[in-house]
């Protein structure tokens, strides 16, 4: 709604100050170079590309990225819904087969105590955390994936924890998918199966990003809506209440 009417002043503007014929104003040869825009582009294109962050031809607007460097060639475009897909199959061998090799974005990368290297994978929409294969250690030493870094994931497994009921991606053979955008594609985040089913393992994580998510709400709509569209409420509430009846019980008690 607020990007509606955030387009919709903007045409406005452009409207009132330049006329029908705002998209060939010299004024705008700077925009029109940032976001490759033709030299007659119309003041609706212009509006999309400004808000979308990319060319009014990307029709999914925040699933690619431009790289930082010039002559580079474009950035590959992040796999849509790929990771609630690998989610839910869990690599399985239909999942892992050739047709779904999903192209996706590095977000964190960390090396942890245990030498493995940790990351969070990002299709532009969500993310999930996980590891790196030690084979593929040398991606990251050689500079090949690092933070922001795109990659084609090559074969891969979901595997749940024991310890938080969640679930994460085990890479064992990627890829990188062109040139660092050196930025986040999209505004990511974090899968609400992954967050709700942590939750119910009493995961104190996943229980802190939701609820900070709904104390932030505005800026945090659409993760709350997912999140709520997921019975996540109902679950923080029941939990409390169940918390609280433990401490009455604990009071009775002594």
């Amino acid at each position: 709604g607020r990007q509606k009417k955030a387009k919709k002043g903007l045409l406005q503007i452009l409207g009132e100050q330049y006329g029908p014929d705002a998209g060939t104003n010299p004024c705008f040869q700077g925009l029109r170079e940032q976001f490759g825009l033709p030299e007659d582009a119309t003041p609706t294109q212009m509006a999309a590309a400004v808000l979308s962050g990319g060319s009014p031809d990307d029709s999914n607007g925040a699933q690619l990225a431009t790289p930082t460097r010039p002559g580079t060639g474009p950035t590959a475009a992040l796999t849509p819904n790929a990771v609630h897909n690998m989610y839910t199959t869990m690599g399985n061998e239909e999942a892992r087969g050739a047709p779904h090799k999903p192209v996706l974005q590095v977000l964190r990368l960390e090396l942890e105590g245990n030498g493995f290297w940790c990351l969070d994978l990002s299709d532009g929409k969500n993310y999930l955390s996980g590891s790196l294969n030690p084979s593929l250690a040398h991606l990251v030493n050689d500079s090949t994936i690092e933070q922001y870094s795109t990659v084609r994931i090559l074969e891969f497994v979901v595997e749940e924890s024991p310890d938080n009921g969640g679930r994460y991606c085990l890479v064992y053979e990627a890829e990188t998918a062109g040139p660092n955008p050196g930025r986040k594609i999209g505004d990511p985040f974090w899968l609400a199966d992954d967050v709700v089913n942590r939750i119910v393992k009493m995961d104190r994580r996943a229980t802190s990003h939701a609820l900070e998510v709904f104390t932030q709400f505005d800026d945090n709509a659409e993760e709350a809506g997912s999140l709520m569209r997921h019975g996540v409420v109902d679950l923080l509430l029941a939990m409390i209440k169940r918390g609280f009846r433990a401490d009455c019980m604990t009071i009775k008690e002594k």
